[in-house]
């Protein structure tokens, strides 16, 4: 929403250049402006990202009227917490490569030319910087016509044209920038004029259109409402359920989870599994994947060794069309382990299926099932997680059971190195609201906002609760209140203490940064 108050402050100071990025939502720009990068006045530039190649990014918003002018936004390497770096992308990064350009344009004035400014872009002469700023501020006694004025002569204005007289035009921005506008320093410094590009960039926003093809990674940034991710579950394959009920996957398509046989590029590029009727939750295990219908059906594609799809064979054949699991109905959730899964029922039973070597089935066993049985001992269920090779359910009474392997003690009982066929309470644990397994380790959310966790506790395994040693009995997580949801992974857990404030948990390998205690990741969008 445009904000008068905002658009009068910025037109104050025309002797500063605000260099706004244009945001990452891939919309028309145009249409729906944020500002103050949507004003177009002469002291503002607005600033789209491309790739490496050229290419405008699949998540940079676009506009031929509002965005002047692009540059590189995507893998930029920028620093990280814990003094490390790290590839970033974002049109954030592009306007840090504008605002640089700017700033050694600045610092390459004369004092001539600082004076020229500073008198057009006030209402009092002077040829002193140490006086800019007052300069500046005594301008806000002028008049509206005044301020029209000095705004247009003003530094700003003349760093603004410096940029966009110099940048090259580059043939596949045309739609998507005003005059096809691309940064371009060494003119700028050469005071040449930019030149115009034909370029046709493999990696391109335009390579399917504003409608891409199906397969593209920037099918999750369709301007499409319909379209709406609602959901992302990640493993070996990473699988998003969009508002439309479809599910798209990429990934590692090795046990043929990516719902085809094609290798050629590992599951890079994003695809739809086809197949699926109206899809309402998504799931991903260590060797296959899940998908529950608007019906309450469930449905499983992917490696079928030890049964892990639920057709009633083990036949070590790779699925690449999802089958209905058989003999389920009126399913309400589901959760897939590294070979085994579960389903919850409307009527709060728990069924599982799949491999059973240490009792993660639930029926009192160690036998595989390639069709799904009933866990047994459990009351009335309303959430069920699974981790690596055990689960657990949280019931109505809100206590948290578990099952499975048992040796990090991640069952919560008390003991180690033990397997649990049956279903066994964690020890003193009430009034959880939210269950999440992890690995060899479980958390659980109290409905007072605190956090418990228990099992593995290794650099490795990412449960930290301030030190290494594992638990057998759940502990309070140090640092955290006001939790309102809870999530993990192998090796990392998250706890949403607002909507736009997570605290991580997590040795994040990945960016070589290692936090034993929670702390605060703030993000945004646009």
């Amino acid at each position: 929403m445009d904000n008068p108050a905002l658009r009068e402050a910025v037109e104050a100071y025309p002797n500063i250049l605000f260099v706004c990025a244009v945001g990452n939502s891939r919309r028309d720009f145009d249409a729906q402006p944020s500002y103050p990068a949507g004003y177009q006045l002469p002291n503002v530039i607005s600033v789209a990202s491309t790739n490496n190649d050229g290419g405008f990014s699949y998540y940079s918003n676009y506009g031929t009227q509002t965005v002047d002018i692009a540059a590189r936004g995507r893998d930029v390497l920028s620093t990280l917490p814990e003094n490390q770096t790290g590839l970033l992308s974002g049109t954030s990064m592009s306007a840090g490569f504008v605002s640089g350009a700017a700033g050694v344009l600045a610092a390459r004035m004369s004092a001539a030319e600082w004076a020229s400014g500073v008198d057009s872009g006030t209402s009092t002469s002077s040829a002193s910087l140490m006086t800019m700023d007052q300069e500046i501020v005594s301008k806000n006694t002028a008049s509206q016509d005044t301020v029209t004025q000095n705004i247009t002569t003003g530094i700003a204005a003349q760093l603004k044209n410096e940029l966009l007289g110099s940048a090259d035009s580059l043939s596949n921005l045309n739609g998507f920038v005003r005059e096809d506008k691309k940064l371009n320093l060494t003119n700028a410094l050469s005071s040449r004029i930019g030149a115009y590009l034909s370029l046709q960039p493999v990696d391109d926003f335009n390579s399917g259109g504003y409608a891409p093809a199906s397969g593209e990674n920037n099918q999750l940034f369709s301007t499409d409402a319909s379209s709406k991710v609602i959901k992302v579950a990640t493993g070996n394959v990473s699988l998003v359920l969009k508002q439309d009920g479809t599910v798209w996957v990429w990934g590692y398509n090795g046990y043929y989870q990516c719902a085809n046989e094609d290798f050629s590029n590992l599951g890079a590029k994003l695809t739809q599994v086809q197949g699926l009727p109206s899809i309402i939750d998504i799931a991903v295990g260590g060797y296959h994947c899940l998908a529950l219908d608007s019906d309450g059906y469930v449905w499983a594609w992917g490696t079928n060794s030890y049964g892990y799809l639920g057709n009633g064979t083990c036949d070590n054949d790779s699925h690449t069309i999802p089958a209905k699991v058989i003999g389920l109905d009126n399913v309400t959730a589901i959760s897939a382990g590294t070979d085994n899964s579960l389903a919850l029922k409307s009527n709060g039973t728990v069924w599982a299926w799949g491999y059973n070597g240490y009792g993660q089935l639930g029926d009192g066993s160690e036998e595989d099932r390639p069709a799904p049985v009933q866990v047994e001992g459990l009351g009335y269920v309303t959430a069920i997680s699974s981790g690596e090779a055990h689960n657990l359910a949280l019931t109505s009474d809100s206590t948290v059971w578990g099952w499975g392997y048992g040796y990090w003690g991640q069952i919560g009982d008390g003991n180690w190195y033990c397997d649990y066929t049956y279903p066994t309470r964690a020890y003193g644990l009430s009034g959880i609201k939210a269950i999440s397994a992890c690995g060899n380790g479980s958390l659980a959310l109290k409905s007072d906002g605190t956090v418990w966790a228990w099992g593995t506790n290794y650099d490795e395994a990412g449960l930290e609760l301030g030190d290494d040693q594992p638990l057998s009995t759940p502990g309070k997580v140090i640092g955290l209140s006001g939790v309102i949801a809870i999530s993990s992974g192998n090796q990392y857990a998250f706890a949403i203490k607002s909507l736009l404030a997570q605290w991580i948990n997590v040795t994040l390998k990945t960016l070589n940064l290692r936090y034993k205690n929670p702390c605060s990741v703030v993000f945004w969008d646009y």
